[in-house]
C-alpha cells in the first residue's frame, strides 16, 4: 500500500500494538486506534497532521523524528524507547519503522509499528541488561515512579538522591530502599541505566560517542565508554557495529 491509500483510509484497522503513518514532514496521516488512545485524542481526525511535537511524549520528539530521518535514507535499526502517554503513564516501547512509498515508488514517509514491553505477552523482547528500565511502567509506589519518570525526562541531570527524595517527601535512605526493592538496582545504577539506555539512539544516528557523552551528563568519553561496556558489554562503537543495518 502507498501513502495516497492512507489519505484515503486514515483509521487503520490493525490491532497488534500501535501503528501510525507519517509523511515526510512528520505529520501524522494515519493510525490505528490504539495509537489514538494512547495520544488521548476522542476522535481520530484530530491526530491527523500533527507531528510528535503536539503529543504528550513531545520530549522525545526529537529522537522518533532523527529515526525516521534515519529511515528515509536507507537506514534500517529498531530501538527501544520510553513513550509518555496522555495520562503520564510510561510505556517501554519496542520500535521498528520503515519507509512508505507514494504511487510513484518515490519515498513519502515512513511507517511505525511499536510493541509495548510493558504488555506480557511481550516480555520476551525485554533485554537483560535493561530490565529494571522496562519495569517502570508497573511500579505501583507513585514517589518512586515520580523519581524514575524525572530521570527519564532529564538523564543528564546530576541533583543527587538526596534532592529527588525531599522533592516526594522521603529520606535519601528511604528512597535507596525503595529503588533495591522495587527495581533491584540502587539509584545511581538506574541512573546510568536510563542514560545509556537513552543515548543508544543517538549513537545509531551516527553522532559521536564524545558529543553523545556531553549531553548525557559525562564529563568524557572515557567515562561514558567506561560505563556503557559494563552494561551492554559492547564499546559505544561495537554496539553500534553489532545493531546496525545498512
Amino acid at each position: 500500500m502507498n501513502i495516497e491509500y492512507f489519505f484515503q483510509n486514515p483509521m487503520i484497522p490493525f490491532p497488534e500494538g500501535y501503528l501510525v503513518v507519517k509523511n515526510k514532514k512528520h505529520q501524522i496521516v494515519a493510525c490505528n486506534e490504539a495509537h489514538q488512545k494512547l495520544a488521548g485524542k476522542h476522535e481520530h481526525a484530530q491526530l491527523l497532521g500533527l507531528t510528535d511535537n503536539d503529543l504528550p511524549w513531545r520530549s522525545y520528539a526529537n529522537l522518533y523524528q532523527m529515526y525516521e530521518k534515519d529511515i528515509m535514507r536507507g537506514r534500517q535499526y529498531s530501538l527501544r524507547l520510553p513513550l509518555i502517554d496522555v495520562s503520564g503513564c510510561v510505556h517501554q516501547l519496542y520500535i521498528k519503522k520503515r519507509v512508505i512509498l507514494d504511487q510513484h515508488g518515490l519515498i513519502a514517509g515512513t511507517m511505525t509499528h511499536a510493541l509495548s514491553m510493558s504488555s506480557s505477552e511481550n516480555e520476551y523482547m525485554v533485554t537483560t541488561q535493561f530490565a529494571a528500565i522496562e519495569q517502570i511502567s508497573r511500579l505501583k509506589d507513585k514517589r518512586l515512579f515520580k523519581v524514575c519518570k524525572r530521570l527519564l525526562l532529564n538523564p543528564q541531570c546530576d541533583l543527587p538522591i538526596e534532592q529527588y527524595a525531599a522533592d516526594v517527601g522521603m529520606t535519601s535512605r528511604s528512597l535507596s530502599r525503595l529503588f533495591k526493592s522495587e527495581l533491584g538496582e540502587c539509584f545511581s545504577q538506574m541512573r546510568r541505566l536510563i542514560r545509556v539506555y537513552l543515548s543508544i539512539p543517538q549513537l545509531l544516528h551516527g553522532r559521536r560517542p564524545s558529543q553523545v557523552a556531553l549531553d548525557f551528563g559525562y564529563q568524557s568519553q572515557a567515562s561514558y565508554s567506561t560505563v556503557f561496556k559494563q552494561i551492554t558489554g559492547l564499546s559505544p562503537g561495537g554496539y553500534v557495529k553489532a545493531h546496525s543495518h545498512q
